[in-house]
């Protein structure tokens, strides 16, 4: 991920990132507001990773954008040996991170303002949320619910994110 930092600070150039990514995040901020984009079929999901976006074009720019989208790309990867770790074997984690963070798009997706990362983590992020709450349950009876509205909003963010992170 460190060498995939250094293309990450390089000026954005791919086609959805700034038609969808940024552009729309930037036609919200001279409209001072969330406005339809009728003639952009996929723009319709401005609420999780768009919404992100906003905020770090208003902060700093499109670098910090892209920054934000590495970032993801690089909570993936903890995410994946974390839960690696804690499902299997330490080894396990490390291989299954070292798997993911080699992945072509994962680090593609890394160097862009893309949805995807950020789309990839929420949904391991809810599925983990989602499965700490069924082992509480198998051990108390009765679980708290408090891993289970972490599992809801992690969901959230991945339906907001893109229309795929329904299913």
């Amino acid at each position: 991920w460190a060498l995939n930092l250094v293309p990450a600070l390089a000026p954005d150039l791919y086609y959805d990132s700034l038609l969808y990514h940024l552009g729309v995040p930037q036609l919200y901020m001279n409209e001072h507001r969330i406005v339809r984009t009728p003639s952009l079929l996929y723009a319709h999901l401005p609420f999780a990773q768009e919404t992100l976006y906003t905020l770090t074009l208003l902060l700093h720019g499109p670098t910090l954008a892209t920054l934000l989208s590495w970032a993801c790309g690089v909570g993936l990867t903890a995410a994946t040996a974390a839960l690696g770790q804690r499902l299997g074997h330490p080894r396990a984690g490390a291989w299954a991170a070292a798997l993911v963070a080699c992945t072509p798009a994962v680090l593609f997706n890394g160097r862009i303002a893309a949805t995807e990362n950020a789309l990839s983590w929420w949904c391991l992020m809810a599925l983990w949320a989602w499965w700490r709450w069924r082992e509480e349950d198998r051990g108390a009876g009765r679980p708290a619910p408090g891993w289970l509205v972490i599992a809801g909003a992690f969901g959230g963010l991945a339906v907001g994110t893109k229309w795929p992170g329904l299913f």
